[in-house]
């Protein structure tokens, strides 16, 4: 099967700037006529979720009009949909049996390309789990091609468009099969206005954005309309540098030199991280390891690409660096959106030297068995390393912070991934700082291990005048001065 996404890596830019567009929401009023007329009709009917419809029905509009998760790609909406009603007490107090999301789950942590076409390829190779969802999803189809008509373009779109296109290449980049785009574009004459029409064939709207403008167009020059987090989220997949985890050793020793080199403004992460298998993640990371840098820079985008031009020059299988909002600053890390089982310990370092980047890039690098997910060294200084007055501690003198951690969504997990993390704060013991950081120390200890000496004493005398019968007690405690 020849990839769909190949025409948007063959476009070539014809204007200054690129816009992408999403359809449903953006350019057509049409998310609710198609989910509450389209999508939820057949979600109860293929499903056999009629005697619980009125549930159903509050999930599935949940999911696609009223969450973060609006304007998701339809298989991933349906599973969170189906795991969402099977918690549901009325459901469970009706028995009513909500499908099993197993294996489409999995074939959703495999496929890159979620759409009719390639359900219908899993489905015909024997995949008898994806058979209900088939016949589920083209349902929808002939639903929306049968419902979904004269349904007109907001206001003002057709004059958008017509004086957008004289300036910049407009593509509609949306999770809706290609078909109906195409359809709902051409019978409103809407068509001629974009280069292209891009559905969930061609991948994630990510990846359109990816396929279609990255590296063709300044990042500054690239725009993303949407109506919902799906579409900022493809926007702004930003601010890191991404190898192979086959080059961890460069890639950390080079990102140690640079942190040798830059001011005070950035602040940035060197970084082994493997990516699980999960819907969550981005298709183009998803189950992928990667030696990475995360970095944040507070000045002008000139200047902070300078300043990257060493890293760039590396090249990296991923770069996501561009300019962003300071509220997107919380997306950098990729951690993810809901609290999940984990556990993971850290410290300070008082130098990170060639030896300690090659101890632990033997013991988490392209060639260890571990179950730690991200293992990170963070470049301290500027201000933390200047003594500001009050407080218990008043500068950081350690010069890198280290933190290891992995999921542990089982009880049998939690005691191999601690014992995997204090292997790392073991192999990289002989540059440890004289005390470490309460955010980072995640095991317990006496509040001696992560303060100062002077601090800690400072602390006793106070708990002894106002506490000394220790009834304020926490993971690192302090216990009160003796006479």
């Amino acid at each position: 099967m020849s990839d769909p996404a190949q025409v948007l890596r063959d476009f070539k830019s014809t204007k200054e700037f690129f816009v992408g567009i999403d359809s449903d929401g953006c350019i057509f009023d049409s998310m609710e006529i198609k989910h509450k007329e389209c999508f939820t009709p057949m979600f109860v009917k293929h499903f056999k979720l009629q005697a619980v419809s009125k549930y159903a029905r509050e999930c599935w509009d949940f999911v696609n009009l009223y969450s973060k998760t609006r304007g998701a790609n339809r298989f991933p909406a349906l599973v969170r949909a189906l795991n969402l009603l099977r918690e549901r007490p009325q459901v469970q107090a009706r028995q009513v049996n909500v499908a099993d999301t197993a294996g489409l789950e999995e074939w959703i942590a495999r496929e890159t390309k979620l759409g009719s076409a390639t359900l219908a390829a899993e489905v015909a190779r024997g995949n008898q789990a994806l058979s209900q969802v088939k016949v589920w999803s083209d349902a929808v189809n002939r639903a929306v091609e049968d419902i979904v008509h004269g349904v007109p373009p907001f206001p003002l779109v057709r004059e958008c468009l017509a004086k957008l296109n004289e300036f910049a290449d407009a593509m509609c980049i949306s999770q809706t099969p290609a078909d109906a785009l195409k359809r709902e574009w051409a019978e409103h004459g809407l068509d001629r206005f974009v280069k292209m029409i891009a559905g969930q064939e061609m991948g994630t709207k990510t990846e359109h954005l990816k396929f279609a403008a990255k590296d063709k167009y300044p990042a500054a020059r690239i725009l993303m309309i949407g109506d919902a987090p799906g579409d900022y989220n493809a926007a702004k997949k930003n601010g890191a540098l991404f190898f192979p985890i086959g080059r961890a050793g460069q890639v950390m020793h080079a990102w140690r030199t640079w942190t040798g080199t830059v001011p005070d403004e950035v602040t940035s992460v060197g970084r082994i991280l493997r990516l699980p298998p999960l819907p969550e993640v981005p298709e183009p990371l998803r189950g992928q390891a990667f030696a990475l840098v995360e970095a944040a820079f507070m000045g002008d985008a000139g200047t902070g690409s300078e300043l990257l031009g060493s890293l760039r020059r590396l090249g990296p299988e991923l770069d996501t660096f561009a300019m962003i909002p300071a509220p997107a600053l919380q997306q950098l890390h990729m951690d993810p959106d809901q609290p999940v089982p984990n556990q993971g310990d850290g410290g300070f370092l008082a130098d990170l030297p060639d030896a300690a980047i090659d101890a632990l890039v033997a013991l988490v690098g392209p060639d260890a068995d571990t179950p730690l997910l991200s293992v990170e060294v963070r470049h301290l200084g500027g201000a933390l390393a200047r003594p500001a007055p009050g407080g218990a501690q008043p500068d950081v003198g350690a010069r890198y912070a280290v933190f290891a951690g992995g999921f542990t969504p089982t009880p049998e997990l939690v005691g191999t991934v601690r014992a995997h993390a204090q292997a790392v704060k073991d192999a990289l013991a002989p540059w440890h700082a004289s005390y470490d950081y309460y955010n980072f120390e995640e095991t317990p200890a006496g509040a001696s291990t992560v303060l100062p000496a002077a601090s800690y004493r400072r602390l006793q005398e106070i708990k002894a005048r106002y506490d000394p019968d220790q009834v304020i007690i926490s993971t690192h405690p302090v216990w009160p001065a003796t006479p």
